[in-house]
């Protein structure tokens, strides 16, 4: 029996996490699971996050909007205490290290009896941007010691890929038998756009989604790009995606490489699936990825993925069946495959066939949704 479930997270705006929670609630809430959600801001984030609120009360979830002047000062803790009293919630589930640190210092100090989950969606990002998932190269700084504090006072987390879990293991902040892997499933929109020439800006072309971030190695496709183009010459590349102060030395390169004319920055588009489904090749650059909901987008567009073989990338794609998989960071080889996949059609439509078949068999929203529900019935036992 499940009883009463209380989602958490600080929201700045609406990226990976936050698209999670407008398809998981109302999934659940489908399913008879009574859970609310608690979004947390701060003036300065201004209105961004309220887009994921008017989703998802549209939807029919309720939210509770808490909105503090910082997110260090002790109210809050009150604030978040005072809501899950009143709510008589036995399951409190948190996202992302603010929220998991805060329901972790209300179930310590006020010792609270309800069942404390958490979601582990990445890590620091600047550390990610360096390093990816190299435990090696971890400082124990400040974000590394909250993380390991809070962790003492979750129940249970779930990581989203294995290896996100393997990371969060080897870095000493959780151990063997407290994380899980939960990956994200995937509520299918009907793509409209296939073959629209509005979203066409060459014979060959490739996208790149995502925030401008290190992270995401858009410096490395744009070397690709220039590998490539000096044997099909017709290539275009489009970024599609926020600026997080990246852009400025990513043009430089862009025109270092004399690439003006095959590189185009489009900036934040909130039709992004036109212009997967619109491309030849959806290529994915990153360094490391805690899931990568790109490529699932990809497989639903029919729209062939390259990658570099980094989790949790290679996660989702099977080598030659789903998409194709690159040695990490092999300009040269990404290159030549870049260049087969974009001249074969018979691998392009054997990867869109089995991308599908991927996406509806392991991908599903209904499967994540039933695997949450039977993750909360066995740890409420």
């Amino acid at each position: 029996m499940i009883d009463k479930i209380l989602m958490v997270q600080k929201v700045k705006g609406v990226g990976g996490s936050e698209i999670y929670f407008t398809q998981i609630l109302p999934a659940l809430i489908a399913r008879n699971i009574d859970v609310e959600f608690v979004s947390i801001r701060t003036n300065r984030d201004g209105k961004e996050p309220l887009k994921l609120i008017e989703q998802l009360r549209s939807k029919g979830v309720t939210v509770h909007d808490v909105v503090v002047k910082s997110v260090y000062r002790p109210s809050l803790i009150f604030k978040l205490h005072r809501l899950i009293k009143r709510g008589n919630y036995s399951i409190v589930h948190s996202h992302l290290i603010h929220a998991d640190f805060w329901i972790a210092l209300v179930k310590l100090i006020f010792k609270n009896r309800f069942l404390h989950l958490s979601t582990k969606h990445g890590y620091k990002e600047e550390f990610m941007n360096q390093h990816g998932f190299d435990t090696k190269k971890l400082n124990h700084d400040l974000y590394y010691r909250i993380s390991k504090f809070s962790e003492k006072y979750i129940d249970h987390s779930f990581a989203v890929s294995a290896g996100l879990r393997q990371f969060f293991i080897e870095a000493n902040i959780s151990s063997e038998n407290k994380i899980g892997v939960m990956k994200h499933g995937f509520a299918v929109p009907q793509v409209s756009s296939k073959s629209n020439d509005q979203f066409r800006y060459s014979k060959n072309q490739v996208v790149i989604v995502g925030r401008l971030i290190p992270l995401k190695g858009h410096e490395y496709l744009i070397r690709v790009i220039a590998e490539v183009e000096k044997q099909l010459g017709d290539i275009k590349l489009i970024i599609v995606g926020t600026d997080f102060g990246y852009q400025g030395y990513l043009e430089k390169l862009v025109k270092d490489l004399k690439l003006t004319n095959n590189v185009l920055f489009l900036g934040f588009k909130s039709d992004v699936t036109s212009y997967i489904a619109n491309s030849d090749v959806l290529a994915v650059s990153s360094i490391a990825e805690g899931f990568g909901l790109t490529i699932l987008e990809a497989f639903n567009c029919e729209t062939p993925v390259i990658s570099f073989d980094v989790p949790a990338c290679n996660e989702v794609i099977e080598h030659d069946q789903t998409g194709i998989l690159i040695k990490p960071f092999d300009i040269k080889q990404y290159a030549n495959e870049l260049i087969n996949l974009l001249s074969d059609t018979t691998i392009q439509n054997r990867l869109v066939k089995n991308g599908k078949i991927k996406l509806r068999e392991e991908f599903s929203l209904t499967r994540m949704t039933d695997d949450l529900i039977e993750k909360y019935q066995s740890l409420s036992c």
